[in-house]
C-alpha cells in the first residue's frame, strides 16, 4: 500500500476536479441553523442515552457525512495553500 488510507484514495479523485472557487466554497461549507440546532438536540440526547432507533440512524449517518466533510476541507484548504505552478 503507498501509505493512503481508503478514505483518501476515494476522497483525492474528488479533489483533484476542485477549482480554486470551488475548493473556497467547500472550506467556507457550514451547516444552517436549523440543521446545527438538530444536530445539537441529537448530540444532546445522544449523551444522555435517549436517543430513538431512528435519531441514532439520523445521528449516526449526519457524523459520518460531517467526518467526510472534514476531510474534504482540509484537503481543499491545502489545495488552497499550494503556490501555482510556473509554466
Amino acid at each position: 500500500m503507498d501509505g493512503l488510507t481508503t478514505l483518501d484514495r476515494l476522497v483525492e479523485p474528488l479533489v483533484q476536479t476542485l477549482t480554486p472557487e470551488v475548493a473556497k466554497a467547500l472550506v467556507e461549507l457550514r451547516a444552517d441553523a436549523q440543521l446545527q440546532r438538530r444536530m445539537d438536540e441529537l448530540a444532546d440526547k445522544c449523551n444522555a442515552g435517549q436517543l430513538t432507533a431512528e435519531e441514532q440512524e439520523e445521528y449516526e449517518t449526519a457524523i459520518r457525512f460531517a467526518n467526510y466533510l472534514a476531510i474534504i476541507q482540509a484537503k481543499a484548504r491545502r489545495l488552497l495553500k499550494v503556490p501555482k505552478r510556473r509554466s
